[in-house]
């Protein structure tokens, strides 16, 4: 048995490496800690939690925990209280894309807060976010650190949209997606429109233009090939609490196609408006409207966005730029040392351009 102590990284399952390996942000410490990697699906937090704690209880005891979604770091930290464990507990993303543990009950909501206040840092992917998650459960300021959200483009076979009536716009998305700003903006607008949506939140067929095509849970390399082919990636959004499309976002840029999103909070660390984007107020269909005929219209404009978009991606968007930095982060925190709380480099380079 190996005497280093365990580095336990857990993600649910539709996020999981397909080989099971843990995230590469983890390999430097391989040669201090043994490094592994739990997937586990999620079919409901009581569910998550019968599964979860039997196979946790009969491994050896991790000396770190890392979880990446709400409900597997709520699940983890409970763990943590029942078995009285001492393990450090890093959460890479709180992800709140479920209904959050908040109740009518203040008895009940202060020991789910203290439950949360047993995390030691917490990396989040908007600076938005941490004042989100301090007001929900009280979770120290000082224990956030902001990283982007970083992905490599994948890689992809489907043709799907490849012949599909151009141009078109796109907005695909399940979270807190405006659909209703984005099927208004598109009424009569003089090119086609597609729309992706869950199947579990159906939009209605009569606030339908019939320039609009819907489709509901498409796979990833079908929504890949539509924001390829399409004029421009629409991300609109309902509020600045949630959902906020930040991979659609990072893989429309790798692609080279520009944006039209929403002027949120949450988005606002991936976008300069004019220069990666156009960015619309919140619920403003006609800002919509005038944004989408303007690329339409200006060819020299749209490229200049789309380049620019990569020109992104290319810098802090992708995979290795996000590992660095989180492996930079973990490293600073387990040594003791003092952790940046936004990248000094990035945001030297948005200061230039905002500047500019």
């Amino acid at each position: 048995m190996s005497s280093r102590p365990v580095m336990l990284y857990l993600a649910e399952t539709e996020s999981f490496r397909p080989d099971g390996s843990p995230p590469g942000f983890l390999q430097p410490f391989a040669p201090e800690y043994e490094v592994r990697s739990i997937g586990i699906p999620y079919h409901g937090l009581i569910r998550l939690i019968l599964r979860l704690f039997p196979l946790l209880l009969f491994r050896r005891r991790p000396a770190i925990f890392f979880t990446t979604s709400y409900s597997l770091t709520f699940a983890i930290l409970l763990f943590q209280a029942l078995t009285f464990s001492r393990a450090r507990h890093i959460s890479v993303s709180l992800n709140l894309s479920r209904r959050p543990l908040k109740f009518g009950n203040r008895g009940v909501n202060a020991v789910i807060n203290r439950l949360f206040a047993r995390l030691d840092l917490v990396l989040v992917h908007s600076m938005h976010e941490v004042g989100l998650f301090h007001d929900l459960h009280a979770i120290p300021r000082e224990k956030f650190v902001f990283v982007h959200w970083g992905y490599d483009l994948p890689a992809y076979d489907s043709t799907r949209f490849d012949d599909h009536a151009k141009p078109y716009f796109c907005m695909i998305g399940r979270n807190n997606r405006d659909r209703a700003s984005f099927l208004s903006a598109m009424r009569d607008l003089p090119a086609h429109g597609v729309l992706v949506a869950p199947a579990y939140a159906p939009v209605d067929p009569a606030t339908v233009p019939d320039n609009v095509e819907v489709l509901y849970d498409i796979p990833n390399d079908d929504c890949l090939n539509c924001i390829a082919n399409s004029r421009a990636n629409v991300i609109l959004v309902n509020d600045e609490n949630s959902g906020a499309g930040h991979i659609t976002a990072v893989y429309a840029m790798h692609l080279g196609i520009p944006q039209v999103v929403s002027n949120a909070m949450p988005l606002r660390e991936y976008f300069i408006d004019g220069f990666n984007a156009v960015m619309v107020p919140i619920g403003d269909a006609a800002a919509v409207r005038t944004a989408l005929t303007a690329l339409l219209d200006d060819d020299t404009r749209s490229a200049q966005i789309a380049g620019n978009g990569t020109e992104a991606a290319r810098n802090w968007l992708h995979t290795a730029v996000t590992e660095q930095r989180m492996a930079r982060i973990v490293r600073d925190f387990l040594k003791g040392r003092p952790v940046d709380i936004v990248d000094p480099a990035w945001t030297r380079w948005r200061d230039s351009l905002t500047t500019a």
